[in-house]
């Protein structure tokens, strides 16, 4: 699973404004911190270290003590979204659920977001927007290699060499 979930702004959103906290509070009590993915700083929801990578919002039974302002990839578990095209499907991981005699549920009522619709094309523009800018960036630092540095032929100044006398 990793030790971190990456937090996207409405699930700030949601674990502040809908509770009555702050981010600096969470980022205090070490609930969330910032890692760098995919070379973005985004907030992350900092789970255990080691072999229980736990949330910390889980109780001593292991039940989700913010259920009703859960992040948006928790809503979506088991699920998963395939981008593509500028937007997404989702698909259900057959494998990460351990629960048996599974039912059918339709994805409106299992996400349990007021306005779908709306959130959805949310999570598609944010995906797109963070997708933009890696390909800026990684455009850049391209061009930015592609140019020749002070010094080497075809670069600005002077290339000749030159002896400087040692005393």
């Amino acid at each position: 699973m990793g030790n971190s979930i990456v937090l996207d702004p409405y699930d700030v959103y949601r674990l502040t404004a809908l509770r009555g906290d702050t981010l600096e509070h969470l980022l205090e009590e070490k609930k969330v911190e910032w890692n760098v993915v995919d070379g973005q700083i985004l907030p992350n929801l900092a789970l255990g270290a080691g072999a229980d990578e736990a949330c910390g919002f889980l109780d001593e039974a292991g039940r989700c003590r913010i259920h009703a302002y859960r992040p948006g990839i928790c809503r979506l578990f088991p699920l998963g979204r395939f981008y593509e095209n500028g937007s997404f499907q989702y698909f259900l991981q057959i494998h990460e659920c351990k629960k048996e005699n599974r039912t059918k549920v339709k994805v409106k009522k299992w996400i349990d977001t007021p306005d779908l619709k709306r959130y959805e094309a949310y999570i598609s523009r944010w995906h797109y927007f963070l997708k933009d800018i890696r390909m800026a960036e990684t455009e850049a630092a391209q061009n930015l290699l592609a140019e020749p540095c002070i010094g080497t032929p075809g670069g600005t100044g002077d290339t000749e060499e030159k002896t400087v006398p040692l005393r």
